[in-house]
């Protein structure tokens, strides 16, 4: 991903209101909406499967890509003003709390990436076990490419956006 800058992450916060941001129940409420447009991702390769032969199969498939990252853009943009970019930007910019808080994101990310990932695997290899998988479309299997590849990039933010503590209350 491109390197935000300071001034870009501040625009981003001034287009959020603070209770989105600032708050655990809103950081929480936008992981869950992330939550919501990766398992609509994980659904095209299902709609593909069963829906196929058709049309059908490929408008349904496009609308919930669609609604996927619709509702992605504005889980972005709430994770970038709560973390300051720090998921985004380049690690050299970072100070020593935004680095650590940053690897032990990426850390706890690859295990639940590795448990997406892994569950997927189990769900074709169970297919595979039927004969099943051969006779599948060609579509649900790029599909199935595209939401393991946007899994793999979504995780950290989601998870940056879930575990951020609040801020301390001025004292």
């Amino acid at each position: 991903m491109k390197e935000l800058s300071e001034r870009q992450v501040e625009e981003v916060k001034r287009g959020l209101r603070p209770t989105w941001y600032a708050t655990r129940r809103g950081r929480r409420t936008a992981a869950g909406m992330g939550v919501a447009a990766l398992a609509l991702l994980w659904t095209s390769p299902i709609v593909c499967w069963t829906v196929v032969p058709g049309d059908a199969a490929r408008w349904v498939t496009l609308g919930l890509t669609a609604v996927a990252l619709v509702i992605y853009a504005i889980v972005f943009a709430v994770l970038v003003a709560a973390t300051d970019g720090a998921v985004t930007r380049d690690e050299r910019r970072l100070d020593e709390r935004q680095l650590a808080e940053r690897r032990r994101i990426d850390a706890l990310a690859h295990r639940v990436s590795g448990y997406v990932l892994g569950g997927a695997a189990l769900f074709v290899g169970l297919l595979a076990a039927t004969d099943e998988i051969l006779a599948g479309p060609s579509a649900a299997a790029f599909t199935f490419l595209v939401a393991a590849w946007a899994s793999h990039k979504i995780i950290p933010h989601l998870v940056a956006c879930w575990h951020l503590p609040d801020a301390p209350g001025d004292e």
